[in-house]
């Protein structure tokens, strides 16, 4: 089946925005290649616009399918995404049931077994107390892993929650900034780094940063570094 995109305006100008979801963790992936041509309906005069829906016809070309609106393209099928974001996928309410996310999208356990069971609000939040606890838990998860400023290197590997960021550059400000980030892969297998966040050094502990390996990060299945 081929990729299903939208139209939207960023910055001023069209976008294609194409949406996946990971299959092994709860994450959605928004991925925004600028249109570059676009083509009107030759029998009429309605060209494609925010808020068309368009299908993937091949060489960086998508075609307007909510309407007969004609097709815009998105350079020959090489070009990279101008945007790639990831945002976690809330779990729906659980009402006593059993959760688990199953080949991207969440499913809960019924009599019947497995089902789809949708997606929660992206405005659900914690309590306070909730997050206090989370934040004890997590303390306790890092005791024993305090990060030493004097030994961050580029290239460092470091688990946050559940991800694995790296470290892609150390500033020579006074505070020796660090800059850190998360190596992923593409729909179509190209390297990219997203999620960028920068730490002083003597804070990183403070994200919840842990040391990791790079042989674990591998079996992880975070890319490994040519």
């Amino acid at each position: 089946m081929p990729m299903q995109g939208k139209l939207v305006d960023r910055d001023g100008a069209l976008h294609v925005l194409y949406q996946t979801t990971f299959d092994a963790e709860p994450i959605r992936r928004s991925l925004y290649w600028k249109v570059v041509q676009s083509v009107g309906n030759p029998y009429g005069h309605e060209r494609p616009a925010a808020g068309d829906s368009v299908s993937y016809s091949g060489s960086g070309r998508w075609a307007v399918t909510s309407r007969r609106a004609g097709s815009v393209a998105t350079g020959d099928g090489t070009a990279e995404a101008a945007f790639v974001e990831d945002a976690p996928v809330p779990p729906p309410t659980a009402r006593g049931k059993e959760l688990r996310w199953y080949q991207g999208r969440w499913q809960k356990l019924t009599a019947k077994g497995w089902v789809d069971a949708g997606e929660g609000s992206a405005k659900t939040r914690a309590t306070r107390s909730h997050a206090a606890k989370l934040n004890g838990e997590i303390a306790e998860a890092l005791a024993g892993h305090a990060t030493k400023s004097d030994d961050l290197r580029v290239g460092q590997l470091f688990d946050r929650l559940g991800h694995i960021y790296e470290i892609v550059k150390i500033g020579r400000d006074k505070a020796r900034t660090v800059m850190l980030a998360r190596r992923v892969r593409d729909p179509f297998g190209k390297e990219v780094l997203i999620d960028h966040r920068s730490n002083p050094a003597r804070d990183l502990d403070r994200d919840y940063l842990k040391p990791i390996d790079p042989e674990t990060a591998v079996r992880r299945g975070y890319p490994e570094r040519a």
